[in-house]
């Protein structure tokens, strides 16, 4: 169900203006809003991983890297995407599986 939202703006002296505001438009505002704080560029991420943006491009061409979306003809990646590609990478250094003596 919609809700009508009707503000009055009084700043015009000879009438008053009436504005109807819907509910579902209200809410895609803010939501739009949303998306944009937490969509980074290609830029961004290039930054947060300490790589040139060639290599994150590459990654992209070779379907390698963080998950991205397409918005027309922009590229953009949510910070969660960029985590989960970061833990998914291999680790070293504390995984002694073969045996081994660790090294002094």
């Amino acid at each position: 169900m919609l809700e009508a939202i009707y503000t009055i703006d009084s700043s015009n002296k000879d009438r008053s203006k009436i504005t109807l505001m819907n509910d579902t438009s209200q809410r895609f505002e803010r939501e739009n809003v949303a998306v944009k704080q937490s969509l980074v560029t290609e830029h961004d991420v290039a930054e947060m991983l300490n790589v040139s943006v060639g290599t994150v491009r590459r990654w992209r061409l070779f379907d390698r890297g963080p998950r991205f979306l397409k918005i027309g003809a922009s590229v953009r990646y949510r910070p969660e995407d960029v985590s989960d590609f970061l833990e998914s990478r291999p680790t070293g250094g504390g995984n002694n599986t073969d045996g081994a003596e660790p090294r002094s």
